[in-house]
């Protein structure tokens, strides 16, 4: 009943907004400000029958690569059936684009399709990094070497040998998280700026400019998302309910050591 239920509450309610998160697979519904969320899903089960709990959004992490590393990977099965053969030996290392493969094989060790299957299986296992599961990125991987059967070989078998191949470079190449940092403006009265700015330092932001506009400071500064949760209520308590502020994503960066330890073991 749920999708039916919300449906009804934005056609009654055309400030709530759903959304979907590809990279979280959440759906999430957003309002005017927490008590909004509160009386709408007060409604849902009051007038819906559907029984929510409330929480945060997830974070869209990401996972990416500190150092290179190399290995070479023996995908062989020729028991029961047709056999699978693929070799292959690949460096992965951090690199500034999202993703790039980089073919350095010679001599035709291996035919082209047999290659392309090594880029489809490595971009597939991008997917899933070896650390929370979360979408690798910046990863540049090298095919260096490999050996195929006449018989025994198929693109498909070396797709599949590359995505394991990948996981386990990825393990010894000392992977990290990262985490979306945002872009914040601020907008509160100059008596409310000092408290702003020390709110902004505990969520573990930065200031960037402090502006003076007659009675008024507008603030600028980067702050980890998964700080920002919240941050409206507690805007509205430092500046007594006048400032206002807005955000847009500015660029993802390494999760500190503490921050990382949790989201391992979360």
């Amino acid at each position: 009943r749920l999708p039916k239920a919300l449906g009804r509450l934005l056609l009654e309610d055309p400030s709530l907004r759903l959304e979907h998160n590809a990279q979280t697979g959440q759906t999430t519904l957003a309002g005017m400000g927490r008590l909004h969320l509160e009386v709408a899903a007060s409604r849902l089960k009051t007038l819906h029958q559907v029984d929510v709990d409330l929480g945060q959004p997830r974070v869209a992490y990401r996972e990416t690569l500190s150092r290179s590393a190399e290995v070479q990977h023996r995908h062989i099965k020729q028991s029961g059936g047709p056999g699978q053969y693929a070799v292959l030996t690949l460096r992965v290392e951090p690199c500034e684009l999202e993703f790039e493969f980089v073919d350095e094989t010679r001599g035709g060790v291996l035919l082209r399709e047999y290659v392309r299957g090594v880029e489809k299986g490595c971009r597939a296992a991008m997917t899933h990094g070896v650390l929370g599961g979360y979408p690798l990125s910046g990863v540049r991987v090298r095919l260096l070497d490999g050996d195929m059967h006449t018989n025994d070989s198929s693109e498909h078998v070396f797709e599949m040998a590359a995505a394991a191949a990948f996981q386990k470079a990825c393990a010894q190449a000392a992977p990290v998280f990262l985490e979306p940092i945002m872009e914040l403006h601020v907008h509160v009265p100059s008596d409310s700026g000092g408290a702003v700015i020390g709110d902004i330092g505990a969520r573990r932001g930065q200031v960037l400019r402090v502006d003076a506009k007659g009675e008024a400071r507008e603030i600028g500064a980067k702050v980890p998302l998964a700080e920002l949760f919240s941050y409206a209520a507690t805007l509205g308590g430092l500046s007594s309910g006048r400032g206002s502020f807005s955000m847009t994503l500015a660029e993802y960066a390494a999760v500190p050591r503490a921050e990382a330890a949790h989201l391992m073991s979360a």
